[in-house]
């Protein structure tokens, strides 16, 4: 049996484990030798069952060759397992159910087994392959001296020359690029997280325990490691095999900071180039399998409760209804908002005052919109480091210095990180951007013609405690540990108090006032508890 990956996702491992039972069932005479992928083991209630078919044996803890030895017929999805089996003389029946062209080598073209996509194709592949077993067998002892019987230099020539002969050339572009009319078909109600690696064993584990709960799946696409990341991702999928499914990304691409060569060559790259960060993040989109999606990063780690509750309303289907104070409560807080630099008059205090004690109201009015509507909804996080051991939060730089990393804001994530509805429409474009002090910047952006709601915040973004870059952080501490407040200083006050005893710098300007409204209504819900988890 095949893990749940790449061609062979979980849908058809589970409909592989059903079909088991059923075929074995219509074929009593013959004996059925189940081998279990090492990472993706079946349930104990499936295993119970299949010990009640007598003609069903698990053969899960013997060597492959010793199974194949006693095959006459090897079933899978496509695997390398079935060309194994050609090699000991067993007989491939491809069970294909996908959409997808069919793989290369096709066993069927060759004469050597069969294809089948459907349940009543595969037990008529089955009796006709054993109906005819020794024209099959036959084939197979004629084409395993190319394929097989040879060694050291020999089998690499024997290689090249079947690739050259068999199989067209293919390109890094052909296999990573997206084809966005794949994004139009129809996808079950669920959320699929969407995760990018590069380096970033420090807080994977962590992330991905955050979030697992909420999430319908987790595509994980790693690229350019040279840590444990891929060890990790592995490690993971075998803990949660229903729901993460793993990728590499082989293409370069830019990195995020350019020089201005970089900058030059990124500006003349078409708008589905593989070399990019919004290449890397369609090729995730493309591999979700459900009807929404929302980007997770690696760095942080997630509220699970909130996401939970959040993705929880995009799977529901109950019958909701607005109330005029929910309606109302909406209003005041986009009033909020926008009137945020002039709080210091009289009116628009009293109006701070009412939309922040309407929250509540504001939050229902969020989620029903959700359930009902599905409407896409943003998240943001709060930035820590830690010095020692006591966790601080920066209060962000104006004018960062070209030595030193830029000391974050106390927040991150303003309708940059949402959830939406998965199309052809939302795929992410790659831009260029310089910023006034002069770096420049290539970054993937989502263009979302409606209007985004905010759900305030869902995460500790841990950037500056990573390996890579924590010295750099602490450099930046050591010259200017006024920009820096502890934590629980940070609690405690107000966001107006913040402001007038700390000016904290946020470069999104409009993104301040939401930061501001969240934090002043939703920071007794943040589980700051759970930073001793990471400590």
């Amino acid at each position: 049996m095949q893990g749940p990956f790449f061609l062979s996702d979980k849908r058809y491992l589970q409909e592989m484990i059903r079909l088991i039972g059923t075929v074995a069932a219509e074929f009593p005479a013959r004996r059925f030798l189940v081998r279990e992928h090492p990472e993706f083991r079946i349930g104990e209630e499936v295993r119970m069952e299949w010990e009640q078919i007598p003609n069903i044996e698990m053969v899960t803890d013997e060597k492959l060759a010793e199974v194949f030895a006693r095959t006459r017929v090897g079933v899978a999805h496509y695997s390398s397992s079935l060309m194994e089996g050609v090699a000991h003389g067993a007989v491939p029946l491809v069970y294909d159910p996908t959409e997808g062209s069919r793989y290369s080598p096709d066993v069927e073209a060759e004469g050597l087994g069969m294809i089948a996509k459907t349940k009543e194709e595969l037990t008529g592949g089955l009796s006709r392959i054993l109906g005819n077993y020794e024209d099959f067998k036959q084939r197979i002892e004629k084409e395993q001296p190319l394929w097989f019987q040879a060694t050291g230099g020999e089998t690499l020539r024997n290689m090249v020359g079947f690739i050259k002969e068999k199989m067209p050339p293919v390109t890094l572009k052909e296999i990573y690029v997206v084809d966005t009319d794949t994004l139009t078909r129809e996808r079950p109600v669920g959320v699929s997280g969407l995760l990018r690696c590069k380096n970033c064993e420090d807080f994977l584990e962590m992330c991905i325990d955050s979030c697992i709960d909420g999430l319908d799946e987790l595509i994980a696409v790693y690229h350019d490691c040279t840590d444990r990341t891929p060890e990790i991702l592995r490690q993971k999928a075998a803990q949660y095999p229903d729901k993460i499914r793993v990728f590499e990304y082989q293409p370069s691409v830019y990195p995020i900071d350019l020089d201005e060569e970089e900058l030059e060559k990124a500006k003349l790259l078409p708008p589905d180039s593989i070399h990019t960060s919004a290449g890397y993040c369609n090729y995730a989109l493309s591999k979700a399998s459900y009807r929404y999606a929302v980007k997770i990063d690696a760095d942080q780690v997630y509220f699970t409760d909130r996401l939970k509750h959040i993705c929880d309303a995009y799977r529901s289907d109950k019958k909701v209804r607005f109330n005029v104070a929910e309606c109302i409560s909406y209003n005041l807080y986009r009033a909020y908002v926008d009137s945020f630099n002039r709080i210091e008059m009289r009116p628009f205090r009293w109006l701070e005052r009412i939309a922040l004690w309407t929250h509540a109201l504001y939050a229902s009015y969020l989620e029903k919109m959700i359930i009902r509507y599905k409407v896409p909804v943003s998240m943001s996080g709060i930035n820590l480091f830690r010095k020692d051991r006591e966790w601080m939060v920066g209060l962000g730089q104006e004018h960062p210095e070209p030595d030193s990393k830029e000391i974050l804001p106390p927040f991150n994530g303003v309708r940059d990180t949402f959830f939406f509805e998965v199309s052809e429409d939302r795929i992410f474009r790659y831009v260029t951007e310089t910023k006034p002090d002069g770096r420049h910047r290539g970054v993937e952006v989502m263009r979302c013609p409606n209007e985004i709601l905010d759900a305030g915040f869902c995460w500790f973004h841990l950037r500056a405690l990573m390996k890579e870059h924590e010295e750099g952080y602490r450099q930046s501490y050591r010259k200017h540990p006024e920009r820096f407040i502890p934590l629980g200083t940070f609690v405690k006050l107000s966001y107006r108090n913040l402001q007038q005893r700390y000016k904290p710098f946020v470069a999104v300007r409009w993104a301040e006032p939401v930061f501001a409204y969240f934090f002043m209504t939703g920071k007794g819900r943040i589980p700051w508890k759970k930073l001793k988890e990471i400590e």
